[in-house]
């Protein structure tokens, strides 16, 4: 906020102005160090409800978050979340880290009709107090992403304070 004084000069009774404005301060690297290229600033996506798609559902979160962000389901008072293929299918994701009430609290539910989740990132996948259950993916001729009934990952996951089960690759 700038802010702007003034004060009568005694002699010839003009004003004089001063004004204090906010200092920008930037760092530069040294000579022979580079500056990061990725300076994105990791974000919390809190689900707003427990709908398998739409507007504040844990699919339409899943597709704004990027690597390092997180998906916040603590708050979430509902027991199931769906992932019905009419929904969408599985649900794909990055390297996030899922935050959920606990693992008898909330399941995340493939509907014994599709994969829950598809981890496309090459990093670490953190699932923390959720049941994934119910999962379902039927492999075919030339499939490339076989195995996984609840999740197929490319990269790592960890799992945490959570339970995997009913899952099944046929």
């Amino acid at each position: 906020m700038n802010e702007v004084s003034a004060a009568p000069n005694g002699r010839n009774s003009s004003l004089v102005l001063l004004v204090a404005s906010a200092l920008t301060i930037s760092a530069v690297p040294a000579p022979g160090i580079s500056a990061p290229r990725n300076t994105h600033l990791a974000t919390t996506y809190t689900v707003q409800n427990c709908n398998g798609s739409g507007a504040g559902s844990l699919r339409e979160d899943a597709g704004l978050a990027v690597s390092g962000d997180t998906i916040d389901l603590s708050h979430l008072t509902c027991e199931t979340i769906p992932t019905r293929s009419s929904d969408g299918g599985q649900i794909v994701l990055k390297d996030v880290s899922i935050q959920g009430p606990g693992r008898d609290a909330l399941t995340i539910n493939g509907s014994s009709g599709t994969r829950i989740f598809f981890h496309n990132g090459t990093g670490t996948l953190t699932i923390d107090g959720v049941t994934l259950s119910g999962g379902s993916k039927m492999g075919a001729d030339g499939d490339s992403d076989t195995g996984g009934g609840c999740l197929y990952s490319l990269g790592n996951v960890s799992f945490l304070h959570s339970t995997v089960r009913d899952c099944e690759y046929t």
